[in-house]
């Protein structure tokens, strides 16, 4: 800084009021740009955490649309469920019924129980052989798996 001062001290023939003036507008051109320069550095280090913030959000945007798609999805796994849940109350109780009424008709009638147990165990058979690849007769039902003959 002595240098600077003794430079334009000489420059402007010594110490005169304008080597004042001149000091001192030197003196706020240095001033002004070093805060400037930290002015710029702080809207560069801003605009950098700007963007970090701007991709975090981003980001949580994002979270929060799959996690309502989540959401939505076990819903409906949930609704799935409570339809099985009362289908299989609905086969229970019609299977409870059934055998209550096999029960009585075994005490009734024992050859006709028997008769309609090895019509379903040949039902079964043939399901099972239908399913391991025996060919479907023309026009042959099958109540224990009607899926497989479609």
């Amino acid at each position: 800084m002595g240098a600077l001062w003794v430079t334009i001290s000489t420059f402007f023939g010594g110490l005169s009021s304008t080597t004042y003036i001149v000091m001192a507008v030197v003196a706020l051109l240095a001033i002004g740009g070093l805060w400037f320069h930290h002015n710029q550095a702080t809207l560069v280090k801003d605009a950098a955490t700007n963007a970090t913030l701007q991709i975090n959000d981003d980001a949580q945007k994002q979270a929060l649309a799959q996690a309502a798609i989540d959401q939505e999805a076990a819903q409906a796994l949930g609704n799935d469920l409570t339809t099985a849940q009362l289908n299989d109350a609905n086969q229970t109780t019609h299977l409870a019924v059934a055998l209550t009424k096999l029960d009585k008709d075994a005490i009734l009638n024992p050859p006709l129980v028997e008769q309609k147990i090895n019509a379903a165990s040949d039902a079964r058979n043939r399901c099972f052989a239908l399913v391991t690849g025996a060919v479907a007769m023309k026009g042959e039902t099958n109540v224990v798996c009607p899926q497989v003959l479609k």
